[in-house]
Order: C-alpha cells, then sequence, then structure tokens
C-alpha cells in the first residue's frame, strides 16, 4: 500500500507539472500474489483445532482437511455419495463448474470417520437440506480463530495440499484429489 500511495503522489506531481519526467513509472509494484498473507497452517494447528471440535463440527474440519474440499463441497455431501471400497471409504464430490471428481480416504483416516457419518441425508443438515455456507463458515470459522486469528475454513484445504505435497505426493495427484482444473493452480 505504502508503495501504491508514493507511486500514486508522483504520478500526480507530474501530471500537475511540478517534475518534467514521469518517476512513478521508475517505482516497480511487486506482484499481488507476493503482497497476501500466506494461508497456511502446520500440521500441529490443524490437529489443534481437530481438538478442539465437538460433534458434526469435529467431522466437518476432518472433511476439508482430510479430503482437500472447499466448504460448500462438503456441506453439499450426502450419505450416498460415499462408497466403501476394501475398508476405504471413497467420495464423489460436485466441485466447481458442476465437475465431480472422487476423493479416496486411507483405511486409517476412513476408520476415524466412518462412526460419525450419519445413515442417510445430508451429512451436515439443516432446516432446508444442507446446512447454509455462511452457517457453515461461521462454525469452522469460530474453531479456527482459537488457533490461528486469520484462518477461515479455505486454510484447511491449503493445509491439505501444502503437506500432501511436502509429504512427497505428486502434484498431479494433488491437483485431482483438489479438483483443480490445472496442475499450475496447484503448484502455486
Amino acid at each position: 500500500r505504502l508503495l501504491s500511495v508514493i507511486k500514486s503522489f508522483f504520478r500526480y506531481c507530474f501530471n500537475q507539472g511540478y517534475f518534467t519526467t514521469d518517476v512513478s513509472r521508475c517505482l516497480k509494484m511487486p506482484r499481488r500474489t507476493k503482497i497476501r498473507v500466506e494461508r497456511k497452517l502446520s500440521k500441529e494447528e490443524v490437529l489443534r483445532m481437530l481438538a478442539l471440535a465437538k460433534g458434526n463440527d469435529r467431522l466437518l474440519l476432518k472433511l476439508l482437511f482430510y479430503l482437500g474440499l472447499r466448504l460448500s463441497e462438503a456441506l453439499r455431501l450426502k450419505r450416498d455419495d460415499i462408497m466403501s471400497c476394501n475398508n476405504e471409504l471413497q467420495f464423489s464430490v460436485l466441485g466447481k463448474g458442476n465437475k465431480f471428481r472422487k476423493v479416496t480416504l486411507s483405511k486409517k483416516l476412513s476408520r476415524e470417520i466412518v462412526e460419525h457419518l450419519p445413515t442417510t441425508g445430508y451429512l451436515f443438515r439443516g432446516r432446508n437440506g444442507c446446512i447454509s455456507r455462511s452457517q457453515g463458515y461461521r462454525r469452522v470459522k469460530k474453531i479456527a480463530k482459537m488457533v490461528h486469528s486469520k484462518a477461515s475454513p479455505h486454510w484447511l484445504r491449503h493445509a491439505f495440499c501444502w503437506l500432501a505435497l511436502e509429504s512427497g505426493a505428486s502434484v498431479v495427484n494433488v491437483s485431482k484429489a483438489m479438483g483443480h482444473s490445472s496442475v499450475s493452480t496447484t503448484s502455486k
């Protein structure tokens, strides 16, 4: 912001005739991606969030982190979208652009989740089917705030990606699991 203000001031001075050359052109602004706050949670922070959560909120956090789902994708999940194959749960997820993808959980994580799943209907029931996105956001944000002041539900998705890549998973596999249309999106 400071650089932007200074550059704007120099441009104003040039336009008013105080300078004979446009000095503002000499200032290079950093790319926007370099300015952003890193949206990254450590594994310990994620585990603390899971420990703080109770009931359905805990299941929601686990799905966001273990599957790398967007909040809206997790909230729209129904029991019929989950299949069990060789003691591994396979989730059919409706993502952005109405694209379906299948994401599989390991046997260990599947055992951890299967006991908390309802037998029918939406996993996160609300008045008109599933709970609203804003209600889901508030629930997760309340827990996330206890661990990291700026954390949001989407940070769990970033943590899934970051930790998977850090532990040696291929960018292509992580990209497929997250539902990215391009590997370059995952690489960022």
